[in-house]
């Protein structure tokens, strides 16, 4: 997606380039300044990094930043001024802080994520359908992120298993979470459930 301005009149341009329905990316020129907005609508702190590229006609600082984003706010994410017709494009991603995630509160989309049982699962994966079933017929209380229609939910599964030293680039879904402890890649998933009891 590449953004071009000519000339120097006030426009506000809206960023429609969102990774993730919980955070988007705005920006407004004002008096020679092209403004960028950070907005997070979810309910948790979130980590966004802004990295603005093939930028023309604009000075200031072109690294990537990183900024702590409040929930269910807006804040001035980075300023750079414009020097006549310009152009840019960038790309960012969002991701919960690491010390959130060993949190005993830490909430996503409603689900405690370290209380419990939590299974991260796979549309059309027959295992995590397996797994559903079995906690349903014996009446074990679980709730459920799902990584195929929620990238975040994808994000928080893969952040949460490298947290606790999963160094590989493949897994077997479900992967869940047992009161915190994460727990995947079953060889015998029968028995892992049977002991959840």
């Amino acid at each position: 997606m590449k953004h071009i301005i000519l000339g120097f009149c006030l426009l506000v341009t809206t960023l429609g380039f969102s990774q993730s329905s919980e955070i988007s990316i705005d920006a407004v020129v004002d008096n020679d300044t092209l403004v960028f907005f950070g907005s997070n609508n979810s309910s948790v702190i979130q980590d966004i990094t802004l990295e603005i590229t093939e930028a023309k006609g604009l000075e200031g600082f072109m690294l990537p930043l990183t900024m702590r984003v409040k929930p269910n706010s807006i804040q001035v994410f980075h300023k750079l001024a414009v020097k006549g017709e310009y152009t840019y494009d960038f790309v960012y991603i969002n991701q919960y802080p690491m010390e959130q995630l060993i949190q005993t509160d830490f909430t996503v989309n409603e689900v405690k994520v370290n209380d419990g049982i939590v299974i991260f699962d796979k549309t059309n994966c027959g295992r995590c359908q397996k797994v559903k079933a079995y906690l349903d017929a014996e009446k074990i209380p679980y709730q459920r992120l799902n990584i195929t229609d929620v990238p975040m939910n994808k994000k928080l599964m893969w952040d949460m298993l490298k947290l606790n030293g999963f160094q590989g680039r493949e897994i077997k879904t479900p992967v869940m979470l047992v009161n915190g402890e994460i727990s995947h890649s079953h060889q015998d998933l029968m028995d892992f459930l049977q002991n959840l009891k």
